[in-house]
């Protein structure tokens, strides 16, 4: 008998009980390794379409230049102390700190003033930790 054959009986089931063990074991083979087949081809389907998806959709960003960020320093609500802090293991620390999320050379960062920024946390800061340690209760 043909696998074709055999999928006919299959489709009966008053017919199945006249094939023998092993025309039932074929059968079986076949139905788990179409059903897996299928499974596999959709599964990659799918994820090419999210490829295609992510590639389409998301915005690339866009590298920033490091001319425009040292001529426009991000405004914050500054706070003057009475000491200023001239230590020059803090300047290094903050150096190394900017080059790494610039991504400039050292050479490239001067350090002039150090100034203490207002409060470690903003109210909206303060506000969304709140709200998450209440949705947990």
């Amino acid at each position: 008998m043909t696998i074709n054959e055999i999928m006919e009986i299959f489709s009966n089931p008053e017919t199945i009980h006249s094939l023998s063990f092993g025309e039932k074991l074929l059968g079986v083979g076949f139905t788990m390794v179409l059903g897996m087949g299928i499974t596999f081809i959709s599964l990659v389907i799918l994820k090419g379409v999210m490829e295609v998806m992510t590639r389409v959709l998301v915005e690339k960003k866009k590298p920033v230049a490091v001319a425009e960020t040292a001529a426009t320093p991000p405004q914050t609500e500054v706070q003057e102390v009475e000491e200023p802090h001239n230590d020059e293991a803090v300047i290094a620390a903050i150096t190394v700190a900017l080059s790494a999320k610039l991504k400039t050379p050292m050479s490239n960062i001067v350090i002039r003033n150090i100034r203490k920024v207002g409060g470690s946390k903003n109210s909206w800061n303060h506000v969304g930790i709140i709200e998450q340690m209440n949705s947990r209760l």
